[in-house]
């Protein structure tokens, strides 16, 4: 794709076939060009989406790993200490996201940025995470009357797409 020398963001690309339309931000608005495919580009964005598929691979597997971390905690603190379910989900979201912190950090997204940085973001995030499930375990138990272990899985499931794209983006970005 031939660009310009002033300063240009590439915003998005869409490939259908062997064309690819590309939007350019730049400080003198927006452009859009059509583009063949070479084998260069298709390499190149093969290759890009390869690291995402890795990259969102290895989340699941450190957030596999601190979700059973998180359930453990969850199942023992209701089903043998009698612990609340929306406060029990909240102590194991917590220690999950212990696990999580070190295993995204140099696990899934290999980050550069210091500790002192991405460790208050990811705790912010995480206690977001923690409120988000919380509230979703409640808000499924009480109002849908579903067992609070499949109000927990469903609350996962939300919980994981937000904070991966909040951590991708701004945490160990």
């Amino acid at each position: 794709m031939q660009m310009t020398n002033s300063p240009v963001k590439l915003s998005h690309v869409l490939c259908c076939d062997k064309i690819c339309t590309a939007l350019e931000f730049s400080d003198k608005g927006i452009k859009q060009h059509e583009v063949q495919r070479s084998n260069t580009t298709i390499s190149t964005l093969d290759a890009i989406y390869e690291r995402d598929i890795l990259m969102f691979v290895r989340y699941g597997l450190t957030g596999a790993v601190a979700t059973a971390c998180h359930y453990i905690i969850l199942l023992c603190l209701v089903e043998l200490l009698s612990v609340q379910t929306w406060a029990a989900a909240g102590f194991g979201a917590f220690f999950g996201a212990v696990v999580a912190y070190f295993g995204n950090r140099k696990f899934t997204f290999n980050s550069a940025i210091s500790q002192r940085q991405s460790l208050p973001r990811f705790f912010m995030i995480a206690g977001l995470a923690i409120a988000m499930n919380s509230s979703l375990v409640w808000l499924i138990t009480h109002y849908f009357n579903l067992y609070y272990f499949v109000a927990q899985l469903i609350a996962t499931v939300i919980v994981l797409v937000v904070t991966y794209q909040l951590n991708k983006q701004w945490t160990f970005a």
